[in-house]
Parts: structure tokens; sequence; C-alpha cells
């Protein structure tokens, strides 16, 4: 799980790698104080109802939004736990886990 400025940085990243999809940031970090992750169309929340209204909306359907990448720091995963508790309906398959452990020379591992 990534620090507040690893976050910003990765969101960036992805940004310019070409990643377009609705991403947000879990965590203290106010991208609205950023004139860099505003401009990428970056948001951040910690709370798990506007994560969970958001998440609940990922889908094929013309009502929805098709993919949503979703960037938590260490101290917010609680955060993602708590979307359980929200009443909004987040499907399991919309979830995938794209970790870099501390020091790797290589890229993002996929679990989940």
């Amino acid at each position: 799980m990534p620090t507040l400025d690893l976050a910003a940085q990765t969101a960036l990243a992805w940004r310019a790698d070409g990643h377009s999809e609705h991403m947000v940031i879990v965590s203290t970090l106010d991208t609205s104080a950023r004139e860099d992750l505003v401009a990428a169309r970056v948001m951040s929340t910690t709370s798990p109802h506007a994560l969970g209204g958001v998440m609940s909306v990922v889908g094929e359907d013309a009502d929805q939004i098709p993919a949503l990448t979703v960037i938590c720091t260490y101290d917010s995963l609680t955060k993602i736990e708590e979307i359980q508790n929200t009443g909004y309906a987040v499907r399991r398959s919309t979830w995938r886990s794209w970790t870099k452990p501390t020091g790797s020379p290589d890229g993002p591992t996929r679990s989940g």
C-alpha cells in the first residue's frame, strides 16, 4: 500500500501511461488541493459511502462507468472493508488488486 506521495505519483503515472478511467485515491490526501491531480481528473475520499457509491456504478450498462481505478494507502484500507456496511451493491468481480512490493525493481503484480 502506498504512502500519500506514492499514491499521487501512481495516479499521475497511470494517467501518463494512457489510463483514462475514473480514478480515486482512498486516503487523507485532498486531491482538490493539488493542481496536477485536478488536471489529471483524480478524485479522493476518506468516505466508504462515497467510495461504495462510485464502485456500485461500475459495469457494462449505458448508465454505468466502464472502469474505476482505486488507489488506497495502508492507513485507509479499512475504508475498503467498510464498503460492506454502506448498503451499496458492489460486485466482487469488480475488484482487482495490483501491488508493488517495497524495493521491488519489477512492475506491479496482480492478485485477487
